[in-house]
């Protein structure tokens, strides 16, 4: 992507083109320069492996297994991650989080990405998931939020993320979904709040 327009300073430019480039590649991201803010997915364009599917496969193989089943299937993203809730039903919330940490550990900004927003650093990443938070959080936390550094004052106030929210009955999941930030909500949240 070039970028010709000379309202904008050259570090913008330089956003507008890297990030734009990601986007003409297929990988979900939008960069709005009037506000310096980047929209991403998490699990497939911040991180250089499946996360969802190893943070299953260290809360139970089997539980693996079928999820690449399921992935595999000729169906919506959404609906995907409906079924793939379902093989989670009676597990504790705590489990599927310390699983989410372990593949978290293991999983990695991809280098080229990381270096970019090491340097360009968007004011804002406004991060979409249908990672359920407790795998999506522990993996901002470890890879995500540390390429800002650590001197930032205000830790919090760049990152805003959108995270599916598994239902629970005394912390232990129930297999149903309370929210997912699908594709929906994300046009809806770039049209009407990003704009």
């Amino acid at each position: 992507m070039i970028v010709s327009d000379d309202c904008y300073d050259d570090e913008t430019k330089r956003k507008i083109e890297f990030f734009g480039g990601l986007a003409e590649r297929g990988m979900e991201v939008v960069y709005d320069p009037e506000r310096d803010e980047l929209s991403s997915d998490i699990n497939n364009t911040l991180g250089d492996r499946d996360l969802a599917l190893l943070t299953l496969e260290y809360l139970d193989p089997r539980i693996a297994d079928e999820a690449e089943k399921i992935m595999k299937k000729d169906i919506s993203e959404e609906a995907k991650v409906v079924e793939v809730t379902r093989l989670v039903k009676g597990r504790k919330s705590s489990e599927l989080e310390e699983a989410g940490r372990m593949a978290a550990e293991i999983t990695e900004v991809p280098v080229y990405l990381a270096e970019q927003l090491r340097n360009l650093k968007p004011s804002k990443l406004i991060l979409f998931t249908r990672l359920p938070e407790q795998v999506g959080r522990p993996y901002i936390e470890q890879k995500i939020r540390p390429l800002y550094g650590e001197d930032e004052k205000d830790v919090g106030s760049y990152i805003e993320p959108y995270f599916t929210l598994l239902e629970e009955k005394d912390g232990v999941l129930t297999g149903e979904i309370d929210f997912m930030p699908d594709r929906g909500f994300r046009d809806i949240y770039r049209n009407f709040i990003i704009k």
